[in-house]
C-alpha cells in the first residue's frame, strides 16, 4: 500500500522528531542514554562554555579531559567540536587528576625529547654525559674498568629536586657504580662481585647471591641471616641482636 505525500511527510517528521529525542537523550562522549536515576544523582551536566548545552555524563567528560590535557590538548564538545573552556573543567578535575594531567604531560615531554628524562619523583631533566672519571672506586674500593666509567658519565644522572642518583638507561636506582647494565642484570656474589654460575651455597634467602669460592663462604657464616622488612638482607654480622638498617 502506497503511502501519499502527506501521509510520507507526517511519518518522516515522526521518526525525525523521535530521533532527536533518543539523540538529547543520550551523552554526546558515549552515546549511552541518560537515565532518570542519572540526573537525580547529578552525574549527568550540561556543557555551557561551549554555548551548545548538550549532555554528558560527568565521568565521560573527566576521561576525555585526562586523555586530551595530558597530552596538552582541548577538550572538545564530541558533537559540535567546540572547545570546553579550562574553568568547567576545572568544576570536575580533583587535585588528585590535575596532578596526573602534570605528570602525564611531563612524561609527553620527555618522550618528544631523546636528551630529557624522567625522575621518579616526577621532574624531568636534560641529560648531559659528561667526562668519564677513570680513577672513581666502586663501594668496595675498588677503582672500576674504563668501560664502566664510561658508561657512568653517559647514563648517571642525580635529580636536583629529589636528589636520587640513577641510570637513565635502566632506571636502576641508585647507579650501579662499577658496572654496566648488563654487568648489573647479572646476579653477582656480595661478597667478590664476581658472576653466579652455580646455585647458592645456602638456601637462605639473605644468602641467595654467594658463591661458592670458601672466602665468600667463610664470609657468608659470618654474616647475619635475617631477611629485613624492606626485602633487602641484613648486612651486619651473626648473633647480633638488633638488624642494621638496609643499605641498599
Amino acid at each position: 500500500m502506497m503511502m501519499d505525500p502527506t501521509e510520507r511527510q507526517r511519518a518522516q517528521t515522526f521518526y525525525e522528531n523521535m530521533r532527536r529525542e533518543n539523540e538529547d537523550s543520550c551523552c554526546k562522549f558515549c552515546d549511552k542514554v541518560i537515565t532518570q536515576d542519572e540526573m537525580a544523582k547529578r552525574k549527568v551536566t550540561m556543557l555551557q562554555s561551549t554555548d551548545c548545552w548538550h549532555q554528558v555524563h560527568i565521568s565521560c567528560l573527566v576521561e576525555e579531559a585526562l586523555r586530551q590535557l595530558s597530552k596538552s590538548e582541548p577538550v572538545c564538545c564530541p558533537r559540535c567540536d567546540a572547545n570546553i573552556q579550562q574553568y568547567e573543567l576545572n568544576e570536575y578535575l580533583t587535585p588528585e587528576h590535575k596532578a596526573q594531567i602534570e605528570k602525564n604531560q611531563i612524561l609527553e615531554i620527555v618522550k618528544a625529547n631523546p636528551d630529557m628524562v624522567n625522575c621518579t619523583c616526577g621532574n624531568a631533566m636534560m641529560m648531559e654525559p659528561g667526562q668519564p672519571d677513570y680513577k672513581m672506586k666502586d663501594d668496595k674500593g675498588q677503582v672500576i674498568s674504563p668501560e664502566a666509567a664510561r658508561h657512568m658519565a653517559q647514563y648517571r644522572i642525580r635529580c636536583p629536586a629529589c636528589n636520587k642518583n640513577f641510570c637513565t638507561k635502566c632506571n636502576a636506582e641508585p647507579y650501579h657504580v662499577g658496572r654496566t647494565c648488563d654487568q648489573a642484570a647479572a646476579t653477582n656474589c656480595r661478597f667478590c662481585g664476581e658472576e653466579l654460575k652455580q646455585p647458592s651455597p645456602s638456601m637462605k634467602p639473605a644468602f641467595k647471591d654467594v658463591c661458592r669460592k670458601s672466602d665468600c663462604m667463610a664470609l657468608m657464616n659470618k654474616s647475619c641471616d635475617k631477611m629485613l622488612p624492606c626485602g633487602h638482607p641484613c648486612r651486619g654480622l651473626a648473633g647480633e641482636t638488633n638488624c642494621m638498617p638496609c643499605l641498599e
